[in-house]
């Protein structure tokens, strides 16, 4: 990239402020009846004005081929408020009607399920032929073997590669993975 002589530089400047300058004269200099002279009327509905049939329109009093006013704009004395008996419907009302409960649903009370194991596996020790494996819940650790009990949790059994525990109010086994004996 080149860089700039400050001459362009000031020159670049110099035909800014012309332009800028001759806006404004023009905006200050221009009629203002041209301006809205030169700008289409339009309705309220966005058409041209003229292409509006007066045989379709209709006011106010409910009359059809009334002659609109000279500037095209409705006369907002004619409007009236509706008068009706009908009640107004409350739009945003989301009444939804309540499912029906089955039979099964009300019977039935819910199917009590196994917890996630809370246990986490710190490792496993092969002494004399018996393993012991070590888990830890939060800051406490366990060193269990087969059959023991560890509040809820019974150990079933230790096969590596897993180790099954029993969750006891509900007689329900859960596998717990504790890898190969190396």
């Amino acid at each position: 990239m080149s860089e700039r002589t400050p001459v362009s530089r000031y020159a670049i400047w110099l035909g800014l402020a012309l332009t800028l300058g001759a806006t404004v004269w023009t905006s200050i200099n221009e009629p203002e009846a041209d301006v809205a002279a030169a700008r289409p009327k339009v309705s309220k509905l966005g058409k041209p004005a003229t292409a509006i049939k007066p045989e379709r329109q209709v006011f106010a009093s409910g009359s059809r081929g009334e002659e609109a006013a000279d500037n095209d704009e409705l006369d907002i004395r004619k409007l009236s408020q509706r008068t009706s008996d009908e009640p107004i419907p409350n739009l945003f009302n989301l009444e939804m009607p309540e499912p029906p409960e089955s039979a099964q649903a009300q019977e039935a009370p819910p199917v009590p399920q196994t917890p996630a194991l809370p246990f986490i596996y710190a490792g496993k020790l092969v002494n004399n032929g018996q393993l012991t494996v070590f888990l830890s819940k939060g800051a406490l650790n366990y060193t269990v073997r087969e059959g023991d009990v560890i509040g809820k949790w019974q150990v079933k059994r230790i096969e590596p590669p897993q180790m099954i525990m029993s969750y006891r109010p509900l007689n329900t086994e859960v596998p717990m993975m504790i890898g190969d004996i190396n």
